[in-house]
């Protein structure tokens, strides 16, 4: 066993670990821990075989919509949002927000099957979209001006 089987197989563990700690978690904490199991899916990913970076929009809009209080408004779900869109203009995504959506719905039934279906869910979703495709044009307009 190498000393790459002995980080993974520790990460692993240390997955597994939180994944127990969350099934017994509720309100601020439970938010906290799905944002931290986001996190460290990502590591053992990593020590897997590799996978894109946090700045990876792809990566950024999986830890917005992936835990269950992304729509709920609180600071660590507006964080993972503003995430994304900051990945998106890093990643100079010319998107138009039609695209956004399809894309964020299609990430929101990955992770949370029938969810993107529930009337109040689907709302705040468009309209978070909304929000970073004007994000995003504000943005490509203020480094025109430069």
């Amino acid at each position: 066993m190498t000393n790459a089987d002995v980080v993974l197989a520790l990460a692993e563990a240390h997955l597994d670990y939180l994944h127990g700690k969350l099934a017994k978690a509720v309100g601020t904490e439970k938010t906290e821990l799905e944002g931290k199991i986001a996190e460290f899916e990502e590591v053992v990913d990593f020590l897997r075989g590799g996978v894109p970076t946090a700045d990876d929009p792809g990566v950024a809009l999986k830890r917005w919509l992936g835990p269950d209080t992304w729509h709920t408004g609180h600071p660590c779900d507006e964080e993972r949002f503003y995430a994304w869109v900051r990945a998106l203009h890093a990643a100079s995504h010319s998107r138009v927000e039609s695209e956004l959506r399809t894309t964020a719905t299609a990430k929101l039934d990955e992770l949370q099957p029938g969810c993107s279906t529930i009337e109040d869910f689907e709302r705040v979703l468009r309209e978070r979209v909304h929000d970073a495709a004007v994000i995003l044009e504000y943005l490509r307009w203020a480094a025109r001006r430069r």
